[in-house]
Formats: C-alpha cells, structure tokens, sequence
C-alpha cells in the first residue's frame, strides 16, 4: 500500500492485533492457499463472550 489511496472494490489482507474480539464476531474461518478457499475451520466459542 505505502499511503497510496485504497480504490472500492480493491482486496486488502488485514490482520487482526486480539483475536479473541475478532473470533467472537465470526462463525467460522476461511482457510486460503494461493488465492483458493481450501478448508472452512468453524468457531466453537463465536457468540459465547459476555
């Protein structure tokens, strides 16, 4: 990116700093290999924070 404007529609890879907020709002985890979806991982704990 190096400060250059982001574009709609442009793929960004984010990685999140805490997971456990970010695995509390998914269901499950989408695995990719080489741009290719290759494995769908569920959240057992996704919804259990209070």
């Amino acid at each position: 990116m190096n400060g250059e404007p982001l574009s709609v529609g442009q793929k960004l890879q984010l990685i999140p700093s805490h997971a456990c907020t970010t695995s509390n709002l998914y269901r499950e985890i989408h695995v990719y290999q080489q741009g290719r979806v290759i494995d769908v991982w569920p959240i057992e704990g996704s919804g259990k924070l209070q």
